[in-house]
């Protein structure tokens, strides 16, 4: 089987990134990563009461938890990853209608494999360093040469 990542690895991988910083703009959770002041990260450590029983089946007791990381992604990686890994990969908890094909919630449940979490991981860091002023990026890039 392959390896998976735990809450605690996930916001370590997030850190791991040049002009990472991260706030709790909710109270205890979600724990917020962003870059250029921008979030890219939410992650969920202790998971959120209920979360599974609207995003993946409302059989579900609302008492069962999961850890859980949201990402900010591409539309169509959105829906790439959504297809690859449905019961893990599902549409963004506590997000607007609007701003959902933006993002996913990945279920740190053990199905998603560590290198694909990795990929999403570094793909939603990208994903917003590059919607940022390019002086910002430019700054941030500097981090990476020192």
């Amino acid at each position: 089987m392959a390896e998976t990542y735990s809450a605690t690895e996930v916001m370590a991988l997030c850190r791991r990134y040049p002009g990472v910083d991260s706030y709790y703009p909710f109270g205890s959770q979600p724990e917020c990563f962003r870059v250029g002041g921008k979030i890219f990260a939410e992650v969920y450590a202790q998971g959120v009461k209920g979360a599974l029983t609207i995003l993946v089946d409302s059989q579900i007791p609302p008492e069962r938890i999961s850890p859980m990381v949201t990402l900010r992604c591409e539309p169509s990686f959105s829906d790439f990853m959504r297809q690859q890994y449905p019961k893990a990969v599902l549409r963004p908890y506590h997000c607007p209608p609007a701003q959902q094909p933006y993002a996913n919630t990945v279920l740190l449940d053990g199905s998603v494999p560590e290198e694909i979490m990795e990929d999403m991981v570094t793909h939603a860091y990208r994903y917003i360093l590059n919607k940022l002023p390019r002086r910002i990026r430019d700054e941030i890039e500097m981090e990476l040469r020192t």
